[in-house]
């Protein structure tokens, strides 16, 4: 589990509803006794997860229900181990809690999965065969005003396509948005023509992208943003282009592409730690779900937040 889903795990220790009791003091951890029905979810080891929970869990964290009754669960699994542990303050308040799964979650996964974990000629190793991932090739955005001939264009569609482009080439060229020139066909009526009128937005190309290369040639003939200076001629048709954004070339140096390699292992890591730590915590406890109430609940729109 990332840092990230450790840190959710942690934030869901507070977010339980008001009327749920707080958990027993330190080294004192002990089988509750509720159960599932009515507002009551889930169970752990008689301890409740209540609706309320979830929908305050889902808000907080931004995930779907589903996902805020399994971190619920988890957290539950965790704060018990860390009771029995006598890991935490002797307070039985959430902020105790959440500070012992802390703790636990530090002492059994963070200090197990060290930076000696990671074998740095491993790291060498992904470095070399991952090149194309740290860097990048310098990109650029662009609308264009298409006069599209289709193969079946009467004669003089050529002409005509290429005059009326030259014309919107400078009727562009004296807008004070060229962007907003070219993008207003959108909405202009068809016409008469023997030609297509086309008006979009074109996503980031690099210079030897997926496109017609007279378009990409085009695209890179400029050194800044703005309206490129003649009309193109590509397979399609002839264009008036206008370069929206350009994003320069990047590369990571080697220190930082090797330190987000060894950030990733370690977390790959640590996510298999703490799953394995669950795993048993989950088979030395009980865990009740209520089927009926949890599928109301996790169907239920207005608990939801952003699923993962």
């Amino acid at each position: 589990m990332t840092r990230g889903l450790i840190a959710g795990l942690v934030l869901l220790c507070g977010c339980g509803s008001p009327d749920v009791a707080d958990p027993p003091a330190e080294g004192d951890w002990a089988r509750g006794g509720a159960s599932v029905g009515g507002r009551v979810i889930s169970t752990v080891d008689g301890h409740p997860i209540t609706v309320a929970d979830v929908q305050a869990a889902a808000r907080a964290a931004g995930v779907s229900p589903r996902v805020a009754l399994q971190r619920l669960q988890d957290e539950e699994l965790l704060a018990a181990a860390a009771a029995r542990a006598g890991i935490g303050e002797t307070e039985g308040r959430r902020a105790a809690r959440q500070a012992a799964v802390q703790r636990l979650l530090a002492e059994e996964v963070e200090a197990a999965v060290g930076p000696d974990a990671v074998d740095p000629a491993a790291i060498e190793a992904a470095f070399e065969e991952s090149l194309e991932r740290f860097e990048r090739p310098e990109r650029r955005s662009s609308v264009h005003l298409l006069a599209r001939i289709p193969e079946d264009a009467p004669p003089g569609a050529e002409a005509e396509a290429e005059a009326w482009i030259a014309a919107r080439h400078r009727e562009i060229a004296e807008a004070p948005d060229a962007e907003a020139a070219v993008l207003a066909y959108q909405t202009r009526p068809p016409g008469d023509r023997a030609f297509e009128v086309l008006a979009e937005s074109v996503p980031a190309l690099p210079r030897d992208g997926a496109a017609d290369p007279a378009y990409l040639r085009a695209l890179f003939s400029p050194e800044a943003e703005g309206l490129v200076d003649a009309p193109v001629r590509t397979s399609f048709g002839w264009h008036v282009v206008v370069v929206t954004e350009i994003e320069p070339r990047w590369e990571a140096t080697r220190e930082e592409a090797l330190e987000t390699l060894r950030e990733e292992r370690l977390a790959s890591l640590r996510h298999a730690r703490l799953t394995a730590l669950l795993q048993r915590l989950a088979a030395e406890s009980e865990i009740e779900v209520d089927p009926e109430a949890a599928r109301a609940a996790l169907s239920n729109p207005a608990l939801a937040g952003e699923a993962p």
